[in-house]
């Protein structure tokens, strides 16, 4: 049981500092919310998954690619 409560922080703010979150905010938040906020940043995961997907891709010129 006192694993989980330390393991559950840990990975939190892995999955986070991965996808561009601060790690130390996120593990703060695993340690008072340790399995909650595991499914709040998979949700916020998704949602920046789901955004950049809906990015349109940068208009290159076509001399860009020509170095």
């Amino acid at each position: 049981m006192l694993g989980n409560l330390f393991l559950l922080p840990l990975l939190t703010a892995y999955m986070a500092c991965s996808h561009g979150r601060r790690f130390w905010v996120w593990l703060l938040i695993g340690c008072g919310l340790p399995y909650v906020s595991l499914f709040v940043v998979m949700l916020v995961v998704r949602r920046d998954r789901q955004k950049a997907r809906l990015l349109p891709l940068a208009p290159t010129s076509p001399g860009a690619l020509a170095a």
